[in-house]
């Protein structure tokens, strides 16, 4: 992958984090357990801010996935290779630039379109195949590629698993551990910091489905006074072919604190999402709880959801409230 491919992929893993651009629609993968309560330090759950709890957990769940999008564009960078994945850009098999035919290489420091810099270093046990434990840093020095977005901090990653199939190389399972230290986008209307960890594994073994996943210990995104972090969190996304369309499946896990909520909640998805990818999912539930109390985000098809509120914690609904996805993700204000 080029240099400005780059540093667009760390720019749209933040605006996604964020919640701010990037694509917000799902690819998807499988059921997550709940993971409990919050006792004394949760949020209160009530109708009043069931939809912000929900809206916000969702919104995590699916940012989180973008983290892939970053170890897709350095399984390019060092020759890795996978097909185009709808969002995410494509890898191509074999590419390898000049800039890592060394093992360690670099840092190679490249100019970006209108100004600023990308380092790029790594060490490399073979300089034609990803092999476990190579590594590879990018840092961003006020890197404008003319997007009207300009990038700084780091990105260390470190491959943890590529195993090609013999016959079919762009059939393969790729593993990369990312963290991001101090990644930071600038747009004229505000400034955009992400730190934290993410290990990604994407499967293509299987030429009709690309399955990937996400987990980690924290991220925390800071945008003008807002802050998000997410913990012990995994999310998973599959993407098959069938029927001459592309349908996907979504399941997350974690626990989000924010300043736009009071307290933490805690996130799963006991009833997978399924849908067509470009649209919002038309099935399944998500679980966010707090302290004593949860709501229940069912879906009722690509438009509409209700919200099932247990404000004491005692298992029954005390409120059920029809909405829509676009109440619940995009609140007023």
């Amino acid at each position: 992958m080029t240099r400005p491919a780059i540093a667009l992929a760390a720019a749209s893993l933040l605006l996604t984090l964020a919640g701010c651009g990037g694509s917000s629609e799902p690819f998807g993968l499988q059921e997550s357990p709940n993971t409990g309560q919050i006792p004394g330090t949760g949020l209160a759950i009530t109708a009043s801010n069931a939809a912000s709890a929900a809206g916000l957990s969702y919104a995590a769940g699916v940012g989180s996935l973008s983290t892939i999008g970053v170890a897709s564009s350095v399984g390019d960078l060092v020759g890795g290779g996978a097909p185009a994945k709808p969002g995410l850009g494509s890898l191509e098999q074999g590419r390898l630039p000049a800039l890592v035919v060394l093992a360690p290489f670099g840092p190679v420091v490249q100019g970006c379109a209108v100004s600023g810099t990308v380092s790029v270093s790594g060490d490399l046990a073979s300089p034609t195949a990803l092999t476990s434990g190579d590594s590879v840093t990018l840092v961003f020095d006020n890197c404008n590629d003319g997007t009207g977005e300009t990038v700084d901090g780091r990105i260390d990653t470190t491959i943890d698993q590529f195993t090609p199939d013999v016959v079919t190389p762009e059939n393969f399972v790729l593993g990369i551990s990312v963290v991001l230290l101090d990644l930071q986008l600038r747009t004229a209307a505000e400034t955009t910091t992400g730190n934290g960890d993410a290990g990604v594994i994407v499967d293509t073994s299987n030429p009709t489905a690309i399955r990937s996943s996400v987990a980690g210990n924290a991220l925390t995104i800071d945008s003008g006074s807002k802050s998000e972090t997410l913990s012990n969190y995994s999310s998973d996304e599959s993407i098959t072919l069938s029927s001459e369309s592309f349908d996907f499946t979504l399941g997350f896990r974690g626990t989000l604190t924010s300043t736009a909520l009071n307290a933490p909640v805690v996130f799963s998805t006991p009833l997978a999402f399924e849908g067509l990818v470009g649209e919002r999912p038309s099935s399944g539930e998500m679980l966010i709880t707090g302290n004593n109390s949860s709501v229940r985000l069912v879906v009722l098809d690509r438009l509409n959801v209700r919200l099932d509120v247990d404000s004491n914690g005692d298992g029954e609904i005390d409120v059920a409230i029809q909405t829509s996805w676009d109440a619940v993700l995009n609140p007023p204000g």
